[in-house]
C-alpha cells in the first residue's frame, strides 16, 4: 500500500510540474496539496483495503488511532515482569511515542485544515 501511495505522489509531482510548464497554475496546487498530503499518510499505522468508502478519512481515523496503540503497549509493559528498571524505560519509550505520535497528529490535522484541502 506504501509504494501505491508513492507511486501516486511522485505521479503528483510529475503532473504539477508538467501542469506549470504549460501555463496551468489553477491545477498545480491542487496536485502539489495531494502530494504533500499523500506523503504525510504514509506515516499511517495501517493500511486501508477499503477504497470504495471514503479513503482519506478511513486512513486520517488510524493515522489518529495510533498513539492510543503507544498508550496500550505502555499500559501492557507496566504489568510485564522484570527489573523495574526495564520497565520504566519500557513504559518511558512508550509515553514518548505518544507523546510524540499525538503531536505529529495534530500537526497533521492543521496543516490540512489550512490548506483548504479537504478530500
Amino acid at each position: 500500500m506504501c509504494q501505491t501511495y508513492r507511486a501516486v505522489q511522485y505521479f503528483a509531482r510529475f503532473y504539477a510540474w508538467y501542469l506549470l510548464r504549460k501555463g496551468n497554475k489553477d491545477e498545480v496546487s491542487r496536485w502539489v496539496n495531494l502530494k504533500s498530503h499523500l506523503g504525510l499518510a504514509r506515516k499511517c499505522a495501517y493500511p486501508v483495503v477499503a477504497f470504495e468508502l471514503n479513503f482519506n478519512f478511513l486512513r486520517a481515523v488510524m493515522r489518529l488511532g495510533k498513539p492510543m496503540e503507544c498508550l496500550q503497549a505502555a499500559l501492557k509493559a507496566s504489568f510485564s515482569p522484570g527489573p523495574a528498571a526495564e520497565i520504566i524505560t519500557m513504559v518511558a519509550r512508550q509515553i514518548g511515542y505518544f507523546i510524540y505520535l499525538s503531536y505529529d497528529a495534530f500537526i497533521w490535522v492543521c496543516s490540512s485544515q489550512l490548506t483548504g484541502v479537504y478530500m
